[in-house]
């Protein structure tokens, strides 16, 4: 995957665009595209290089992507911005210990995810089979729920003949994959 990606502190929206603006960036739509849970934006530099955005304040991230990383576009931002690096979010869900930290660093993977696209990030699915299995609910339901950005292949597989008296509606979302995959 030729493409860099990584969490911004909270509203970093402005700052990035206004960094794009200065450096005549293109913007990929306008204004921002608004969704349940947050908005993303879009800008292509001169040389082609595509950097997305997506505040995604239902997972309480802000995630940069750049793609093809190059141009010192992704260390300019990652300068301008503190970005956090894809390799940081994986250590900490590796390094989580409450179920509260599980649920962060999940989400956090989640987001990172959902800029991939079906380019899949193993380590974020590393952590869904990992969060399936856990002894807290609530870090389950966090595993279920992450399965939604993932392909509907991939949530039957992990679903499959699974119960979880706890969460319930676990039926529901893998009939909802069985019929996509």
């Amino acid at each position: 995957m030729d493409r860099f990606i990584a969490l911004a502190r909270p509203s970093c929206m402005d700052n990035l665009t206004k960094h794009a603006k200065e450096r005549g960036w293109l913007p990929l739509s306008s204004p921002p595209w608004r969704f349940h849970g947050g908005m993303t934006r879009g800008f292509i530099t001169p040389s082609g290089v595509h950097v997305n955005a997506v505040d995604q304040t239902l997972f309480g991230a802000f995630v940069i992507s750049v793609m093809p990383d190059k141009d010192g576009v992704a260390a300019d931002l990652s300068q301008l911005l503190e970005l956090v690096p894809l390799e940081t979010l994986v250590q900490k869900w590796d390094t989580a210990t409450t179920p509260a930290e599980k649920v962060q660093a999940l989400l956090w993977l989640s987001s990172a995810q959902a800029l991939a696209g079906s380019d899949m990030i193993p380590a974020f699915e590393a952590a869904v089979r990992k969060a399936l299995d856990d002894a807290d609910s609530v870090v389950r339901l966090a595993g279920i729920r992450a399965l939604a950005i993932a392909p509907s292949k991939l949530g039957k597989e992990l679903l499959e003949g699974r119960q979880d008296p706890d969460n319930p509606g676990l039926e529901d979302w893998y009939d909802l994959f069985a019929q996509n995959a």
